[in-house]
């Protein structure tokens, strides 16, 4: 991949003043520190949680290329197996693991061979690739950009909250949008896992059982 996820450096959040805004530090605002470290951990997370869906990805593209895998194969050859399986680690390995490959270049191949694929629904595959490449900006913004930290007047007191640095826009970091990232990345994998069991002929039942 070309952009690997960085770790957060001590610079990765800080507290944002504008001209004439005051912080205030009593026994009303709920210490800093423990709140910073939260969204480092969360950071990580969103960062990792990533990488997994593009490790998914991976083994759909892998299974796509397998020629025995299409609705008309009646291949029966130990040897021609065996060539395939050999065929689909070099690609994993030396091609999809590859700092040249990164997962924008994946989702765009995705999408084309499964146009062309007997399997495959090509709508379903549109719509899988979009939420992908929203997949993909969201480990970019949390592996490149600042998380900027602002406090607000509550009526307790005051209280913190956190943002991604965009330089001209500040993207708000609560639940919601949280909940929205969960949801994405949830329905992502669960896709990306779905079509691989598809190709391989495996129902989602099937699934569950050779997993007990």
């Amino acid at each position: 991949m070309n952009e690997r996820p960085k770790l957060p450096t001590s610079r990765d959040l800080w507290v944002e003043l504008q001209p004439g805004e005051s912080v205030y530090v009593d026994e009303k605002v709920p210490p800093l520190d423990p709140k910073m470290a939260r969204f480092r951990q969360i950071r990580g997370n969103v960062v990792a949680y990533a990488i997994n869906i593009e490790y998914a990805l991976d083994s759909l593209l892998v299974e796509l290329i397998d020629p025995l895998k299409t609705l008309n194969s009646v291949i029966d050859d130990p040897n021609m197996k065996k060539a395939v399986e050999d065929l689909k680690l070099i690609v994993n390995a030396a091609w999809l693991k590859s700092r040249d490959t990164n997962m924008r270049l994946k989702i765009e191949i995705l999408n084309k061979t499964a146009k062309y694929h007997p399997i495959l629904n090509s709508d379903e595959i549109d719509s899988l690739a979009s939420d992908l490449h929203k997949v993909h900006n969201v480990r970019n913004d949390f592996a490149h950009r600042m998380m900027v930290i602002k406090q607000r007047k509550t009526k307790d007191g005051f209280d913190w909250d956190v943002y991604l640095d965009y330089g001209d826009k500040k993207l708000l970091l609560d639940t919601s949008y949280f909940r929205g990232i969960d949801e994405l990345y949830t329905r992502s994998l669960k896709r990306l896992e779905d079509l691989t069991r598809k190709l391989n002929g495996e129902t989602e039942t099937e699934e569950r059982k050779n997993s007990a």
